[in-house]
């Protein structure tokens, strides 16, 4: 950054946004970095808080390269136009989430399975349980257990598995 300010001259290098975010990125580091030096400085807890929460804007510098690379450009407008949808698609796993954890809840509430937190004994365990199956993390287990107390529990688990 030095040379590029001895470079352009101190006008013209904060004339651009980017050198200013650069140098104010470069500011807040060198702060950081003299806060977790300096002990005296462990009273000012929250500064230091702070100085290390502004250092996340280093990843806009990102944005910068956009306007350079045009496939990253094209990657970055097609993610910004599939939010939406995504977010129809999440409401929708999620309104499956919640009517199967309601009726696992109703059907299965009296299933003793081998650890606390895999059961239906209330509806927060109920989505937790049902979020876990939807990855896929041993839900015929938890089928198994349940065809224990009843013979044909193997129909709603199928039937979830097979939406989500």
């Amino acid at each position: 950054m030095g040379l590029k300010i001895s470079a352009y001259g101190r006008y013209a290098y904060f004339y651009k946004p980017a050198n200013k975010l650069d140098f104010f990125l470069l500011f807040v580091a060198f702060i950081d970095i003299m806060f977790s030096q300096i002990q005296s400085f462990n009273k000012l807890w929250y500064l230091k808080n702070i100085t290390q929460i502004l250092l996340v804007l280093r990843a806009t510098r990102i944005f910068k390269l956009l306007k350079q690379i045009e496939g990253v450009k094209k990657l970055v407008i097609t993610i910004y136009k599939i939010v939406p949808s995504m977010l129809n698609i999440l409401g929708l796993l999620f309104l499956i989430l919640f009517i199967f954890a309601i009726l696992g809840t109703y059907l299965f509430k009296t299933v003793k399975t081998g650890n606390d937190l895999n059961n239906f004994n209330n509806f927060g365990y109920s989505f937790l349980l049902m979020f876990r199956m939807s990855t896929g993390e041993d839900w015929h287990i938890i089928m198994y257990d349940c065809m224990d107390y009843h013979v044909y529990s193997f129909v709603y688990f199928v039937i979830y598995v097979v939406l989500v």
